[in-house]
Protein backbone atom coordinates (compact mmCIF):
# COMPACT_ATOMS: atom_id res chain seq x y z
CA UNK A 1 0.00 0.00 0.00
CA UNK A 2 1.13 3.54 -0.74
CA UNK A 3 3.00 5.41 2.00
CA UNK A 4 3.99 9.03 2.29
CA UNK A 5 7.66 8.01 2.44
CA UNK A 6 7.26 6.68 -1.11
CA UNK A 7 7.08 10.36 -2.08
CA UNK A 8 9.92 11.54 0.18
CA UNK A 9 11.19 11.35 3.73
CA UNK A 10 10.04 14.90 4.45
CA UNK A 11 7.76 17.53 2.93
CA UNK A 12 10.85 19.26 1.52
CA UNK A 13 11.74 16.08 -0.36
CA UNK A 14 8.18 15.72 -1.66
CA UNK A 15 8.37 19.27 -3.01
CA UNK A 16 11.75 18.60 -4.59
CA UNK A 17 10.81 15.20 -6.07
CA UNK A 18 7.21 15.87 -7.16
CA UNK A 19 6.70 19.63 -7.44
CA UNK A 20 9.94 20.73 -9.14
CA UNK A 21 10.77 22.73 -6.03
CA UNK A 22 7.58 24.81 -6.08
CA UNK A 23 5.15 23.67 -3.33
CA UNK A 24 1.36 24.01 -3.41
CA UNK A 25 0.15 26.95 -1.27
CA UNK A 26 -0.31 25.00 1.97
CA UNK A 27 1.42 24.99 5.35
CA UNK A 28 4.32 22.52 5.46
CA UNK A 29 3.21 20.73 8.64
CA UNK A 30 -0.39 20.48 7.44
CA UNK A 31 0.81 19.05 4.13
CA UNK A 32 3.01 16.41 5.76
CA UNK A 33 0.27 15.43 8.23
CA UNK A 34 -2.23 15.19 5.35
CA UNK A 35 -0.01 12.74 3.52
CA UNK A 36 0.08 10.67 6.71
CA UNK A 37 -3.74 10.73 6.75
CA UNK A 38 -3.79 9.44 3.16
CA UNK A 39 -1.45 6.63 4.13
CA UNK A 40 -3.72 5.72 7.04
CA UNK A 41 -7.14 6.04 5.42
CA UNK A 42 -6.74 5.88 1.61
CA UNK A 43 -3.39 4.31 0.63
CA UNK A 44 -5.00 3.00 -2.58
CA UNK A 45 -5.11 6.57 -3.89
CA UNK A 46 -1.40 6.96 -3.16
CA UNK A 47 -0.82 3.71 -5.08
CA UNK A 48 -2.63 5.21 -8.07
CA UNK A 49 -0.60 8.43 -7.94
CA UNK A 50 2.66 6.48 -7.73
CA UNK A 51 1.65 4.19 -10.60
CA UNK A 52 0.65 7.12 -12.82
CA UNK A 53 3.99 8.77 -12.14
CA UNK A 54 2.78 12.26 -13.08
CA UNK A 55 4.98 14.59 -11.06
CA UNK A 56 3.35 17.97 -10.65
CA UNK A 57 2.24 20.09 -7.75
CA UNK A 58 -1.35 19.84 -9.03
CA UNK A 59 -1.27 16.12 -8.23
CA UNK A 60 0.27 16.68 -4.82
CA UNK A 61 -2.25 19.45 -4.08
CA UNK A 62 -5.04 16.90 -4.58
CA UNK A 63 -3.32 14.40 -2.29
CA UNK A 64 -2.96 17.05 0.43
CA UNK A 65 -6.53 18.26 0.09
CA UNK A 66 -8.01 14.76 0.25
CA UNK A 67 -5.81 14.02 3.27
CA UNK A 68 -7.12 17.11 5.05
CA UNK A 69 -10.71 16.07 4.35
CA UNK A 70 -10.10 12.57 5.68
CA UNK A 71 -8.34 13.81 8.80
CA UNK A 72 -11.14 16.26 9.64
CA UNK A 73 -13.84 13.67 9.09
CA UNK A 74 -12.04 10.79 10.78
CA UNK A 75 -13.66 11.22 14.20
CA UNK A 76 -17.21 11.61 12.87
CA UNK A 77 -19.72 8.93 13.73
CA UNK A 78 -20.13 6.68 10.69
CA UNK A 79 -16.77 7.60 9.15
CA UNK A 80 -15.43 4.05 9.06
CA UNK A 81 -18.27 2.83 6.86
CA UNK A 82 -17.79 5.65 4.35
CA UNK A 83 -14.02 5.28 4.19
CA UNK A 84 -14.36 1.54 3.68
CA UNK A 85 -16.53 2.21 0.63
CA UNK A 86 -13.98 4.78 -0.55
CA UNK A 87 -11.14 2.26 -0.30
CA UNK A 88 -13.07 -0.35 -2.28
CA UNK A 89 -13.62 2.03 -5.20
CA UNK A 90 -16.99 3.65 -4.41
CA UNK A 91 -16.50 7.08 -6.02
CA UNK A 92 -19.67 8.39 -4.45
CA UNK A 93 -18.04 8.07 -1.02
CA UNK A 94 -15.55 10.82 -1.89
CA UNK A 95 -18.38 13.25 -2.72
CA UNK A 96 -20.01 12.41 0.62
CA UNK A 97 -16.79 13.11 2.51
CA UNK A 98 -16.24 16.37 0.63
CA UNK A 99 -19.66 17.60 1.68
CA UNK A 100 -19.19 16.35 5.24
CA UNK A 101 -16.01 18.42 5.31
CA UNK A 102 -18.05 21.41 4.13
CA UNK A 103 -20.52 20.91 6.96
CA UNK A 104 -17.65 20.80 9.46
CA UNK A 105 -16.26 24.03 7.98
CA UNK A 106 -19.72 25.56 8.35
CA UNK A 107 -19.63 24.80 12.07
CA UNK A 108 -21.60 21.54 12.24
CA UNK A 109 -20.76 18.00 13.26
CA UNK A 110 -22.53 15.64 10.86
CA UNK A 111 -23.27 12.01 11.57
CA UNK A 112 -22.44 9.91 8.51
CA UNK A 113 -24.62 7.10 7.15
CA UNK A 114 -27.54 7.63 9.57
CA UNK A 115 -30.47 5.25 9.34
CA UNK A 116 -34.00 6.55 8.87
CA UNK A 117 -37.09 4.38 8.38
CA UNK A 118 -34.98 1.41 7.31
CA UNK A 119 -32.94 3.44 4.80
CA UNK A 120 -29.38 4.66 5.15
CA UNK A 121 -28.81 8.27 4.15
CA UNK A 122 -25.49 10.05 3.68
CA UNK A 123 -25.48 12.44 6.64
CA UNK A 124 -27.55 14.24 9.25
CA UNK A 125 -26.85 17.47 11.13
CA UNK A 126 -28.74 19.28 13.85
CA UNK A 127 -29.60 22.97 13.66
CA UNK A 128 -31.25 24.13 16.84
CA UNK A 129 -33.70 21.35 17.66
CA UNK A 130 -34.18 20.27 14.04
CA UNK A 131 -32.56 17.35 12.25
CA UNK A 132 -31.57 17.94 8.65
CA UNK A 133 -30.85 14.86 6.53
CA UNK A 134 -28.47 15.02 3.60
CA UNK A 135 -28.15 12.99 0.41
CA UNK A 136 -25.06 13.61 -1.73
CA UNK A 137 -24.89 12.74 -5.43
CA UNK A 138 -22.38 13.13 -8.25
CA UNK A 139 -24.25 13.37 -11.57
CA UNK A 140 -21.49 11.70 -13.57
CA UNK A 141 -21.86 8.58 -11.40
CA UNK A 142 -25.62 8.16 -11.96
CA UNK A 143 -26.72 5.22 -14.11
CA UNK A 144 -28.60 7.48 -16.52
CA UNK A 145 -25.56 9.71 -17.02
CA UNK A 146 -23.22 6.75 -17.41
CA UNK A 147 -25.43 5.18 -20.09
CA UNK A 148 -25.59 8.47 -21.95
CA UNK A 149 -21.82 8.90 -21.73
CA UNK A 150 -21.29 5.39 -23.08
CA UNK A 151 -23.43 6.22 -26.12
CA UNK A 152 -21.56 9.49 -26.69
CA UNK A 153 -18.22 7.64 -26.48
CA UNK A 154 -19.36 4.98 -28.97
CA UNK A 155 -20.41 7.63 -31.47
CA UNK A 156 -17.16 9.60 -31.04
CA UNK A 157 -15.04 6.49 -31.63
CA UNK A 158 -17.12 5.47 -34.66
CA UNK A 159 -16.77 8.93 -36.19
CA UNK A 160 -12.99 8.97 -35.89
CA UNK A 161 -12.84 5.49 -37.44
CA UNK A 162 -14.77 6.48 -40.56
CA UNK A 163 -13.75 10.11 -41.17
CA UNK A 164 -9.99 10.13 -41.90
CA UNK A 165 -8.64 13.64 -42.29
CA UNK A 166 -11.65 15.32 -40.67
CA UNK A 167 -12.75 16.87 -37.40
CA UNK A 168 -16.34 15.95 -36.59
CA UNK A 169 -18.30 18.25 -34.30
CA UNK A 170 -21.60 16.77 -33.10
CA UNK A 171 -24.12 18.24 -30.66
CA UNK A 172 -26.72 15.54 -29.97
CA UNK A 173 -30.34 16.46 -29.28
CA UNK A 174 -31.68 12.98 -28.51
CA UNK A 175 -30.49 10.19 -26.23
CA UNK A 176 -27.53 8.49 -27.97
CA UNK A 177 -29.10 5.09 -28.58
CA UNK A 178 -28.27 2.76 -31.48
CA UNK A 179 -30.72 4.43 -33.86
CA UNK A 180 -29.39 7.94 -33.13
CA UNK A 181 -25.80 6.78 -33.57
CA UNK A 182 -26.72 5.10 -36.87
CA UNK A 183 -28.45 8.22 -38.21
CA UNK A 184 -25.55 10.51 -37.33
CA UNK A 185 -23.02 8.20 -38.94
CA UNK A 186 -25.19 7.84 -42.05
CA UNK A 187 -25.45 11.62 -42.38
CA UNK A 188 -21.71 12.20 -41.95
CA UNK A 189 -20.91 9.49 -44.51
CA UNK A 190 -23.39 10.99 -47.00
CA UNK A 191 -20.88 13.73 -47.79
CA UNK A 192 -22.17 16.98 -46.26
CA UNK A 193 -20.28 20.25 -46.75
CA UNK A 194 -16.91 20.21 -45.00
CA UNK A 195 -16.49 23.69 -43.59
CA UNK A 196 -16.28 24.62 -39.92
CA UNK A 197 -18.71 27.54 -40.24
CA UNK A 198 -21.45 25.38 -41.80
CA UNK A 199 -23.66 23.69 -39.22
CA UNK A 200 -25.98 20.97 -40.51
CA UNK A 201 -29.12 19.92 -38.67
CA UNK A 202 -30.46 16.39 -38.51
CA UNK A 203 -33.95 17.30 -37.29
CA UNK A 204 -34.56 16.14 -33.74
CA UNK A 205 -31.29 14.20 -33.74
CA UNK A 206 -28.21 16.42 -33.82
CA UNK A 207 -26.33 19.42 -35.16
CA UNK A 208 -23.20 18.48 -37.13
CA UNK A 209 -20.22 20.41 -38.47
CA UNK A 210 -17.16 19.03 -40.26
CA UNK A 211 -13.79 20.59 -40.99
CA UNK A 212 -10.36 19.41 -42.18
CA UNK A 213 -8.17 17.95 -39.45
CA UNK A 214 -5.83 20.48 -37.83
CA UNK A 215 -3.56 19.19 -35.03
CA UNK A 216 -3.31 22.73 -33.62
CA UNK A 217 -7.01 23.12 -32.90
CA UNK A 218 -7.89 24.06 -29.33
CA UNK A 219 -10.86 22.40 -27.67
CA UNK A 220 -12.60 25.65 -26.81
CA UNK A 221 -16.20 26.79 -27.34
CA UNK A 222 -15.42 29.19 -30.17
CA UNK A 223 -14.10 26.32 -32.32
CA UNK A 224 -17.13 24.04 -31.86
CA UNK A 225 -20.92 24.18 -31.83
CA UNK A 226 -22.00 25.89 -28.62
CA UNK A 227 -25.66 25.70 -27.60
CA UNK A 228 -25.07 27.54 -24.32
CA UNK A 229 -25.98 24.65 -22.01
CA UNK A 230 -23.91 22.26 -19.87
CA UNK A 231 -23.13 19.04 -21.68
CA UNK A 232 -21.43 15.68 -21.44
CA UNK A 233 -18.50 15.85 -23.83
CA UNK A 234 -16.28 13.15 -25.29
CA UNK A 235 -13.25 13.73 -27.53
CA UNK A 236 -11.93 10.84 -29.61
CA UNK A 237 -8.79 10.89 -31.74
CA UNK A 238 -7.61 8.35 -34.32
CA UNK A 239 -3.99 8.68 -35.40
CA UNK A 240 -3.83 5.45 -37.39
CA UNK A 241 -2.97 5.75 -41.04
CA UNK A 242 -1.80 8.82 -42.91
CA UNK A 243 -4.87 10.96 -42.14
CA UNK A 244 -5.66 11.49 -38.45
CA UNK A 245 -9.20 12.27 -37.34
CA UNK A 246 -10.86 13.83 -34.31
CA UNK A 247 -14.43 13.86 -33.06
CA UNK A 248 -16.03 16.05 -30.41
CA UNK A 249 -19.46 14.77 -29.38
CA UNK A 250 -21.61 16.50 -26.76
CA UNK A 251 -24.95 15.70 -25.19
CA UNK A 252 -26.75 18.51 -23.33
CA UNK A 253 -27.63 18.06 -19.70
CA UNK A 254 -31.19 19.35 -19.88
CA UNK A 255 -34.20 19.58 -17.60
CA UNK A 256 -35.09 15.98 -18.34
CA UNK A 257 -31.75 14.68 -17.10
CA UNK A 258 -31.88 16.93 -14.05
CA UNK A 259 -35.34 15.51 -13.36
CA UNK A 260 -34.01 11.95 -13.56
CA UNK A 261 -31.22 12.76 -11.10
CA UNK A 262 -33.64 14.16 -8.56
CA UNK A 263 -36.24 11.44 -9.09
CA UNK A 264 -33.62 8.79 -8.34
CA UNK A 265 -33.11 10.30 -4.86
CA UNK A 266 -36.72 11.01 -3.92
CA UNK A 267 -37.40 7.54 -2.52
CA UNK A 268 -34.53 8.00 -0.03
CA UNK A 269 -36.11 11.02 1.61
CA UNK A 270 -39.03 11.24 4.03
CA UNK A 271 -41.67 13.93 3.54
CA UNK A 272 -41.80 14.20 7.33
CA UNK A 273 -38.16 15.29 7.63
CA UNK A 274 -36.06 18.26 6.51
CA UNK A 275 -33.82 17.20 3.64
CA UNK A 276 -30.94 18.64 1.63
CA UNK A 277 -29.83 17.21 -1.70
CA UNK A 278 -26.15 18.09 -2.22
CA UNK A 279 -24.97 17.79 -5.83
CA UNK A 280 -21.24 17.65 -6.57
CA UNK A 281 -20.87 19.27 -10.02
CA UNK A 282 -17.05 19.25 -9.94
CA UNK A 283 -16.69 16.81 -12.84
CA UNK A 284 -19.67 17.98 -14.91
CA UNK A 285 -19.46 20.78 -17.50
CA UNK A 286 -21.47 23.90 -16.83
CA UNK A 287 -20.48 24.53 -13.24
CA UNK A 288 -22.61 26.23 -10.63
CA UNK A 289 -24.21 28.87 -12.86
CA UNK A 290 -25.50 26.52 -15.56
CA UNK A 291 -26.77 23.94 -13.08
CA UNK A 292 -28.69 26.45 -10.98
CA UNK A 293 -31.60 26.99 -13.44
CA UNK A 294 -31.77 23.27 -14.21
CA UNK A 295 -32.47 22.56 -10.55
CA UNK A 296 -34.63 25.58 -9.79
CA UNK A 297 -37.02 24.66 -12.60
CA UNK A 298 -37.62 21.36 -10.77
CA UNK A 299 -38.97 23.23 -7.74
CA UNK A 300 -42.70 23.24 -8.47
CA UNK A 301 -45.96 22.86 -6.53
CA UNK A 302 -46.69 19.15 -6.07
CA UNK A 303 -43.25 18.21 -7.44
CA UNK A 304 -39.98 17.47 -5.59
CA UNK A 305 -41.41 18.79 -2.33
CA UNK A 306 -39.31 16.38 -0.26
CA UNK A 307 -36.22 18.38 -1.21
CA UNK A 308 -36.14 21.20 1.33
CA UNK A 309 -33.13 22.66 -0.49
CA UNK A 310 -30.48 21.73 -3.02
CA UNK A 311 -26.84 22.67 -2.52
CA UNK A 312 -24.62 22.69 -5.59
CA UNK A 313 -20.95 22.39 -4.75
CA UNK A 314 -17.72 22.18 -6.70
CA UNK A 315 -14.00 21.89 -6.10
CA UNK A 316 -11.38 23.45 -8.40
CA UNK A 317 -7.63 22.83 -8.40
CA UNK A 318 -6.33 26.07 -9.93
CA UNK A 319 -3.90 25.24 -12.71
CA UNK A 320 -1.68 28.30 -12.29
CA UNK A 321 -0.93 27.85 -8.57
CA UNK A 322 -2.39 24.50 -7.44
CA UNK A 323 -4.70 26.22 -4.97
CA UNK A 324 -7.90 24.32 -4.08
CA UNK A 325 -11.03 26.51 -4.17
CA UNK A 326 -14.58 25.51 -3.37
CA UNK A 327 -17.81 26.93 -4.70
CA UNK A 328 -21.37 26.65 -3.37
CA UNK A 329 -24.85 27.61 -4.52
CA UNK A 330 -27.62 27.20 -1.95
CA UNK A 331 -31.07 26.80 -3.53
CA UNK A 332 -33.99 26.71 -1.07
CA UNK A 333 -37.13 25.02 -2.38
CA UNK A 334 -40.10 27.40 -1.95
CA UNK A 335 -42.53 24.47 -2.30
CA UNK A 336 -40.86 22.09 0.17
CA UNK A 337 -42.84 20.24 2.82
CA UNK A 338 -40.31 21.43 5.39
CA UNK A 339 -37.88 24.37 4.95
CA UNK A 340 -34.23 24.18 5.98
CA UNK A 341 -33.32 26.50 8.88
CA UNK A 342 -31.84 29.71 7.46
CA UNK A 343 -28.84 29.48 9.79
CA UNK A 344 -27.66 26.25 8.15
CA UNK A 345 -28.13 27.50 4.59
CA UNK A 346 -26.36 30.77 5.35
CA UNK A 347 -23.43 28.96 6.98
CA UNK A 348 -22.95 26.83 3.86
CA UNK A 349 -23.32 29.80 1.50
CA UNK A 350 -20.55 31.66 3.37
CA UNK A 351 -18.08 28.90 2.40
CA UNK A 352 -18.18 29.99 -1.27
CA UNK A 353 -14.69 30.84 -2.54
CA UNK A 354 -14.83 30.99 -6.31
CA UNK A 355 -16.68 32.80 -9.04
CA UNK A 356 -19.20 30.63 -10.94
Amino acid sequence: MGRRTDFGNSWAQVVANWCFGVPPPVNEQIAWDSMEAMEEFWPEYLDTVLADGIRTRLVIANVIDYGQILRKCSDLEGFQGVVQRLRTGDKGALAELKFADSLINAGYRPVLEPELNGRRLDAVVVEGAERVFVEVISPELSQAMQRAEEGVAILAAALTACTPGLISDVHILADPNEDVIRQVLAFVLSGPIVQATVVHEIPGIAFVALQPFDPRIELIKSHFIDRGVPAIGIVSVNRKGSLPSLAMVRLPIDDQRAARLMAAETHQLSRDETNILAIDVTNIPGGLSDWRPLIERRFQPNLNQRFSAVVLFTRVNQLHKANILRGYRVLPNPHAYRPVPDALLQAIAKLHQQAP
